[in-house]
């Protein structure tokens, strides 16, 4: 609180919606996941106690994370799968420049690059972006067996 001199500072019990209280508990858990996730020594996340019954799924860890017994995932699940699996993708269709060059920013991780030869040969590789390397990429692309 903000002590303000020669006010006094009263406080009530306030009764939240418990839609909001969730809501707010998502982005909550989206904003500290966020910055860890930014930080390149943070290569996993794992959540127990209290955070895993606001994903909807029993904290119990006889429960093999089987969903609690209302049976339906929290905006907490809702906001973490959106994270992950769109905000924290790289999805890019990009055209190489005239030296057969592409640039994308992208996360550590795995990726599967897809391409075309032309219309009716594609092809792809997969290769690693690690926070060792120096953000160069050279991949040597493989003409398929027609």
């Amino acid at each position: 609180m903000i002590e303000i001199p020669g006010r006094q500072i009263k406080h009530t019990d306030e009764r939240q919606d418990p839609k909001i209280a969730n809501e707010m508990r998502a982005e909550y858990v989206a904003n500290i996941m966020t910055v860890a996730f930014a930080h390149p020594a943070v290569e996993s996340f794992y959540f127990w106690g209290e955070i895993t019954r606001s994903f909807g799924f029993k904290s119990d860890h006889n429960s093999e994370g089987l969903p609690s017994s209302s049976n339906s995932p929290t905006p907490v699940y809702w906001r973490v799968q959106e994270l992950l699996q769109n905000e924290w993708r790289t999805r890019e269709k990009i055209v190489s420049d005239c030296d057969g060059r592409i640039r994308f920013r992208g996360f550590f991780g795995d990726y599967s690059l897809l391409y075309s030869i032309s219309s009716n040969m594609p092809a792809g590789q997969c290769f690693s972006l690690s926070p060792d390397s120096d953000g160069i990429k050279r991949i040597s692309l493989i003409r398929p067996l027609a």
